[in-house]
């Protein structure tokens, strides 16, 4: 078994398709058909199977692309593991972002400054965007984390805030209670886990939130708001990249508060790049986010 059949085979499960894949990889689609024909006569089983729009994976082929992202992982964290021999720091990071993306990207680009050889992978989505390469070596989220699969530090808390229209009974008011809002329709950003704060607030107020839509364009966001289509909960943070008309009403019962943290999974090996990257990050985040502000 080759390295080159793994990474064929990962890239067509994650494009869904032969023809994208082959246009992926810059191949002829009838070389990576002959390639993971190959594959499968060596395995002695089907690992795919052709459907009106595309390819899927069979039971086998779920079983095995598991085992081939794996492998190239390792491959690729012991090939790190030999640039860091080196005394300059080298390499590339996978960040996933789903918090304050620009003030991360701005600290990767001061980072840069110091460590020239040093390269950066930028993911955003929720988990089912990702496929199986792209394992981040760091994260940086509001969402709660799984402390027995990973390590992280707090970066900073932020106030959640009401956004609400300026027509809207409650925008003049100094601050207001979840409860308040029981009855809205809430316009929400992002996946369900990067919500799971609301969720949690909402049930303390004693409610469960009718979460009208989820986007992932704040614009649209405070667009919708303005309009008076719904309300929304956003971090203060948010307040200065605000281009429309919406009042943010500090939420102070209960307190609502988000953490971001950057992440890592206990068992992955960190890079030398990664580790003077996550620390170079808690230790600056705040001034930068400031700088942003």
């Amino acid at each position: 078994m080759e390295k080159l059949q793994l990474e064929y085979f990962c890239t067509i499960a994650e494009a869904g398709s032969i023809t994208k894949a082959a246009q992926s990889l810059n191949i002829s689609q009838s070389s990576l058909s002959q390639t993971i024909s190959k594959l499968e006569r060596q395995l002695q089983v089907k690992l795919l199977e052709r459907v009106p729009r595309g390819i899927r994976l069979t039971k086998e082929g779920r079983l095995f692309l598991t085992y081939a992202a794996d492998a190239l992982i390792r491959e690729r964290n012991i090939r790190q593991q030999l640039l860091d021999s080196g005394n300059e720091p080298s390499g590339e990071i996978i960040l996933k972002v789903n918090a304050l993306s620009s003030t991360v990207v701005r600290l990767f680009i001061e980072f840069k400054k110091q460590y020239p050889n040093v390269e950066a992978k930028f993911l955003q989505g929720s988990p089912d965007d990702l496929n199986e390469l792209d394992r981040p070596d760091l994260t940086i989220t509001g969402a709660p984390i799984d402390s027995s699969h990973d390590d992280s530090a707090l970066l900073i808390t932020e106030k959640i805030m009401a956004a609400l229209s300026p027509e809207h009974p409650l925008a003049k008011k100094d601050s207001i209670s979840l409860s308040a809002l029981a009855k809205e329709r809430f316009i929400i950003f992002g996946s369900p886990e990067r919500t799971s704060h609301l969720i949690h607030y909402c049930a303390i107020s004693g409610f469960t939130p009718n979460i009208w839509m989820r986007c992932r364009n704040t614009n649209m966001i405070f667009s919708m708001v303005e309009n008076h289509l719904g309300v929304s909960v956003v971090p203060n943070t948010w307040e200065e990249n605000m281009h429309q008309k919406v009042v943010l009403v500090p939420i102070v019962n209960p307190p609502c508060e988000r953490e971001v943290r950057v992440v890592w999974t206990k068992k992955q090996y960190l890079s030398k790049a990664t580790r003077l990257f996550r620390d170079y990050i808690i230790e600056n985040f705040s001034a930068m986010l400031e700088r942003d502000m």
